[in-house]
């Protein structure tokens, strides 16, 4: 239909050509402040869920290490009143404060063996003191970064997958866990994920592991070309391996354990599926996952 009567000029709010520009701009910047705000929010309560837990932690490695070492010292103090080589399933003595207590032992190992147990118990807790209290340390400096503001941001906004270039999430191929001597560990989330951790992610050089005879994860242990790992180190592989396979529960089982540049992939083999030309089964019964191997 036509006009009655003709529009007449309508005079622009601006002759500003990049006021619009400008709008869109800082609508975007809001909302992004917006998201940062939220995941903020987050971040500072799983920091504080983490703390409590810490704390529990602490407390437990407290009781835990006063309890095996005066177990230990009790023992020792006794040796010479009794034969070290026998086998029992407790002792009754007199700690060294003068009260009477019943110390339960391993029946499958001798009072000796029962006290050198007894005494890396107590070392290996008391190290856990020492690691619980720097993780405190560091997540209560989180917490205070993250309460005023100061925490980096661009690196953690990043990672929550909130946040990139393509406005997509990232996708990691790999957990990866830190040991107590700081050896770091990648372990793959999937099939396709194991086959690029093994292939393109881990050098020649690095320790492989994988619970034989099971569907579960690849693990990589970093390490230098010439360096050869500890037992410890190994030991620490070959957990993961289980804990990342049908052996979870029980943390028990037979274990691959491989440089890498031993593990061959032939043409037409199924995502995560490999050989191994050269390699050792270790044998493993953890029993419970290390204290000191902490998912970074």
């Amino acid at each position: 239909a036509l006009l009655k009567k003709p529009m007449g000029h309508i005079e622009p709010e601006t002759e500003d050509a990049t006021q619009f520009e400008n709008i869109f701009f800082n609508a975007s910047a809001k909302k992004e402040d917006e998201r940062k705000k939220l995941y903020l929010d987050k971040k500072l309560k799983s920091l504080e869920k983490l703390k409590e837990k810490l704390e529990t932690d602490l407390e437990e490695h407290r009781k835990m290490s006063v309890k095996f070492f005066d177990a230990a010292q009790t023992i020792k103090a006794n040796l010479y009143s009794m034969d070290g080589n026998l086998r029992k399933k407790s002792l009754k003595l007199f700690s060294l404060s003068g009260k009477k207590t019943e110390i339960f032992l391993d029946p499958q190992k001798t009072i000796i063996e029962n006290l050198n147990f007894f005494f890396r118990k107590a070392s290996k807790h008391k190290n856990g003191i020492v690691e619980t209290g720097k993780r405190m340390e560091m997540t209560a400096g989180q917490i205070a970064a993250a309460k005023n503001g100061s925490l980096d941001i661009d690196e953690s906004f990043s990672d929550s997958g909130l946040s990139n270039k393509k406005g997509k999430n990232v996708h990691s191929p790999f957990h990866q866990y830190k040991s107590s001597e700081g050896r770091i560990y990648l372990v793959g989330k999937g099939a396709k994920d194991n086959d690029e951790l093994t292939f393109k992610i881990a050098s020649p050089h690095d320790m492989w592991f994988h619970a034989k005879d099971l569907s579960g994860s690849h693990v990589v242990m970093k390490i230098d070309k010439n360096e050869v790992p500890g037992r410890n180190d190994i030991l620490n592989g070959a957990i993961l391996a289980l804990y990342y396979s049908k052996a979870k529960k029980a943390l028990q089982g037979d274990v691959w354990v491989a440089r890498r540049k031993n593990i061959v992939k032939k043409k037409g083999m199924a995502p995560g599926k490999v050989l191994v030309r050269k390699g050792d089964v270790r044998y493993v019964n953890a029993g419970k996952f290390p204290d000191g191997l902490i998912k970074v």
